[in-house]
């Protein structure tokens, strides 16, 4: 009809409208539903396009805030759902599969599965932006996280250092304390043996 010259300018714009419609409604299927066999590297570039369609909303008005927004997105696969999804698999046993997922997007194996990685991995960072309002807010709450835990561990590696070095002059002093009263013995066996003479 169209190709005729039979349809109306409004005919024309109005099967436009749904044709496009339809093509904006495929493209968000496609970008949100990965099927559970396809490649978790496949679902790593649809979770990629997610995350920079939802953190495209937040607004940036200075270099400074455009520095932060890039860093936050790049802290979201290893400072968010890598450590999520290791603690989900029991220490003894098996890795889970969204950490197998993960994994993947690192060492780009396209034959490992996606499983349900994507909708998971979606449902993670809009956690945290509910909890914490925004992308951004959460990486700096993370950073501040990471320094405090960074600090405690160093707090303890120096009390455990400075017990370690009182063992060792404690250790050092009972055996000078051996070695004298030793000393001290075979001086007083030496002199008895001299009186008894």
């Amino acid at each position: 009809m169209l190709a005729s010259g039979k349809a109306s300018a409004v005919t024309a714009a109005t099967i436009m409208g749904i044709a496009q419609r339809n093509l904006r409604n495929l493209e968000r299927q496609r970008r949100t539903s990965v099927d559970s066999s396809a490649s978790a590297v496949a679902a790593h570039d649809e979770f990629a396009d997610w995350l920079a369609d939802t953190v495209g909303t937040e607004p940036i008005e200075s270099e400074e805030a455009l520095e932060a927004s890039v860093a936050a997105i790049r802290a979201v696969v290893p400072d968010l759902l890598l450590p999520r999804a290791n603690a989900e698999a029991d220490s003894y046993g098996p890795p889970s599969s969204h950490r197998v997922a993960i994994l993947a997007w690192f060492s780009k194996r396209p034959e490992v599965e996606a499983g349900d990685v994507l909708q998971w991995a979606q449902q993670q960072v809009l956690e945290v932006i509910e909890t914490h309002g925004s992308l951004v807010a959460w990486h700096t709450w993370q950073k501040a996280e990471d320094e405090a835990e960074h600090a405690r561990r160093e707090a303890e590696y120096a009390e455990i250092r400075a017990k370690a070095e009182a063992l060792k002059a404690e250790s050092r002093q009972a055996s000078f304390d051996n070695e004298t009263k030793a000393l001290l013995a075979a001086a007083e066996a030496y002199l008895r043996s001299g009186t008894d003479d």
